[in-house]
């Protein structure tokens, strides 16, 4: 028998490949759960565990955000990506959040409320204040532990 041990920090376990077009590009990398491609696509594997929206609800509009964000930031705490991708990472979360917070608000004769567009801004600009301002702590090797594999 052969399993995974998950650390008690990670919430979530991705079951279906997601990806991102990213502006990271010629500086490709592999790993069990995650792949970046020379063309900038970041794809996170089934199975890749992470956290949520560290210090946020864990709402809809905003777990894609946080699971990319999440894998950028366990690259660069792993050495896979250099720690200079930091503002793109947050700049990425804020990115994914509007277009998915945008994509899954309520809509009336196709448009979103001004009040829901004024909202959704709102949180955009404090989600990426929070990364950016204390998402630096984040960054430690030790916030991503490897998984033990254990074989009986």
């Amino acid at each position: 028998m052969k399993y995974r041990k998950i650390p008690k920090h990670w919430k979530y376990r991705l079951e279906m490949a997601e990806s991102v077009q990213t502006e990271l590009k010629d500086m490709p990398f592999s790993t069990s759960y995650m792949n970046l491609r020379t063309d900038g696509m970041l794809w996170c594997r089934a199975g890749f565990a992470w956290d949520g929206a560290t210090g946020a609800p864990d709402s809809k509009d905003i777990m894609k955000a946080s699971l990319m964000h999440d894998s950028l930031y366990w690259a660069m705490a792993r050495g896979y990506l250099d720690i200079k991708h930091k503002t793109y990472a947050d700049e990425l979360l804020r990115d994914i959040y509007l277009s998915e917070a945008i994509r899954l608000a309520p809509k009336k004769n196709g448009k979103i409320s001004w009040f829901r567009m004024r909202s959704i801004n709102s949180y955009a600009k404090t989600i990426h204040w929070a990364v950016k301002t204390f998402g630096g702590r984040s960054l430690s090797k030790r916030n991503y532990p490897e998984v033990e594999i254990i074989e009986i």
